[in-house]
């Protein structure tokens, strides 16, 4: 079972959370790689290794874009949960709709919501104190976080965040490992809190052929990492994989071409399972 959550701030200033349960159908073939690629492409291996008796649970907490929670964000959803129940895995699915969280500005500009402001470091802080209050409940669960594009920025302004005294709202190592896919934050962006916050890396996928970082960067005049990849790459936790055409597989390299099936089984799903503990060949990682 796959258990969808998603919150939202209404203008009164009460936060209501909403949980969907959906009984998916097994996909006996997801979870396995394709047939040419498992058998020619080794992992990299991590140190750490689960236990293969005991089931880990894990909970993935998805950063959207600036469109907020969509159709794509219910097919990512539904997607994680088929490729966990294919390998009997506990995997739960908390889509934050930070886009429509009110926070005084009740039409925000898609440019306001790629800026650093006040406002997003307000609608940061909402995030980081749900996730803190989802750890504090449930303590055992490894946590992920998956940012789409602009959820890249909020990610790291959620993992920036204090309360009123100037504590940091999250622990180091709250979450197992970070992945950034397609973000829009300029390629030489400091994401050392970042690598403060996972325990096991973060991993950024950038393609030369994004026609939406393509445009961003045309008005803004500075290239994407989600394009180009993180000129901060000399750190050892951070990985990076850049979409290749001769994969031959079924992303197009376009904005949501990594959440294409076959793909996103292959490259991404792995970094967010709770009893995998290799990292899919292709990700290249900072020295």
């Amino acid at each position: 079972m796959l258990l969808i959550r998603s919150h939202f701030r209404l203008q009164t200033g009460l936060v209501v959370s909403v949980t969907m349960a959906a009984v998916l159908p097994a996909v006996p073939s997801l979870g396995a790689l394709p047939p040419d690629s498992a058998s020619t492409q080794p992992s990299n291996p991590e140190p750490a290794q689960a236990s293969a008796d005991v089931v880990q649970a894990g909970r993935v907490f998805v950063l959207t874009g600036i469109t907020g929670a969509s159709r794509r964000t219910k097919h990512l959803s539904q997607m994680i949960g088929r490729y966990a129940r294919a390998n009997e895995e506990r995997l739960s699915v908390e889509v934050i709709d930070w886009p429509r969280f009110d926070v005084g500005d009740t039409r925000p500009s898609m440019i306001s919501l790629l800026e650093e402001d006040e406002l997003n470091r307000t609608r940061a802080r909402l995030v980081a104190e749900r996730i803190r209050e989802a750890r504090r409940v449930d303590p055992d669960t490894n946590f992920f976080l998956l940012a789409k594009s602009a959820g890249g920025l909020m990610a790291i302004l959620t993992c920036q965040s204090t309360d009123s005294s100037g504590v940091p709202l999250l622990a180091d190592g709250t979450f197992e490992r970070i992945v950034l896919v397609s973000v829009s934050f300029p390629e030489d962006r400091d994401v050392s809190v970042l690598h403060a916050k996972s325990k096991n890396g973060v991993f950024s996928y950038f393609s030369a052929r994004d026609p939406v970082l393509l445009a961003a960067q045309a008005l803004s005049g500075e290239k994407p990492a989600g394009m180009v990849g993180l000129a901060q790459n000399k750190n050892a936790k951070t990985w990076q994989l850049e979409y290749s055409k001769a994969e031959g597989l079924d992303n197009d390299g376009g904005h949501w071409g990594s959440f294409r099936e076959q793909y996103f089984g292959l490259y991404i799903m792995p970094l967010l399972r709770p009893s995998e503990s290799t990292i899919p060949a292709g990700w290249r990682r900072g020295e």
